[in-house]
């Protein structure tokens, strides 16, 4: 996906992250997280270079696997940039 403003139009996602990271934070810091780019950033990005995201982790206890029927702890690791709709659920 190429770069639609700014100093890098014309440049591709993968491009800016490899000349400047930290342009993505600053889109973020000054409101444009609702930009494709960025969306584009987030989605494609971990997966691009998974060391560069803080991921955060949440413990639950007391589920109930579906196929033993047995309770158990569980761990959801995600991107906190991600919106998911599943994750307070």
């Amino acid at each position: 996906m190429e770069m639609t403003f700014g100093k890098y139009k014309a440049k591709i996602v993968e491009e800016v992250y490899e000349i400047n990271p930290s342009y993505f934070h600053w889109m973020k810091k000054n409101g444009l997280d609702k930009k494709v780019e960025y969306q584009y950033f987030i989605e494609v990005m971990p997966q691009y270079d998974p060391e560069m995201f803080q991921w955060e982790v949440d413990f639950s206890s007391g589920y109930e696997c579906w196929s033993c029927h047995h309770t158990m702890d569980i761990f959801l690791m995600f991107n906190p940039e991600r919106v998911n709709e599943l994750r307070d659920g």
